[in-house]
């Protein structure tokens, strides 16, 4: 009877410690992906103002280009989404039969042409509410921005 109870709480210290564990983990994954959310935040709205800075958008042009803007922003990120997925279970190349190789290179090619669909379309868009110079000004801002970013986490990981 003594050897019940003692497996007994034994077991039952096993399984608390193991909740508390858990609840412990799920709580610091949430809060890591809440600090992410609230600095992905930080950093849209930086690159909105530094877009608009950039471009020297009129209050005018700003109130129609970001929504436009932010429509192509979320098509293109669900297709890199979608095209990522795809991709995260290829572990070695190597061992790809040909057939499979030839399906994953032919993937890349699907994705790289829906991506100029997608910047085509965008770029149609763009010219009715935008001047010519101000687009082309678009696309070096975001790649500044994305160099100034970049920047910015090297210094932070060098300061560590």
């Amino acid at each position: 009877m003594k050897t019940i109870k003692i497996n007994y709480r034994k077991t039952n210290i096993l399984i608390l410690m193991m909740l508390i564990s858990f609840f412990s983990y799920s709580q610091f994954d949430f809060e890591q992906t809440k600090q992410f959310q609230e600095k992905k935040k930080i950093i849209e709205a930086q690159k909105i103002a530094f877009i608009t800075n950039e471009l020297a958008l009129t209050p005018e042009e700003a109130q129609v280009f970001w929504p436009v803007y932010n429509k192509f922003q979320k098509i293109r990120d669900e297709e890199e989404k979608i095209f990522r997925e795809n991709q995260k279970d290829i572990i070695n190349i190597d061992l790809l039969s040909d057939e499979d190789a030839e399906i994953i290179a032919d993937n890349h090619l699907i994705h790289a042409q829906r991506m100029l669909d997608i910047e085509k379309q965008y770029y149609t868009e763009l010219k009715k509410i935008l001047p010519i110079k101000k687009i082309i000004k678009l696309h070096h801002s975001e790649q500044k921005f994305k160099r100034l970013l970049l920047e910015k986490i090297k210094e932070r990981r060098r300061g560590f």
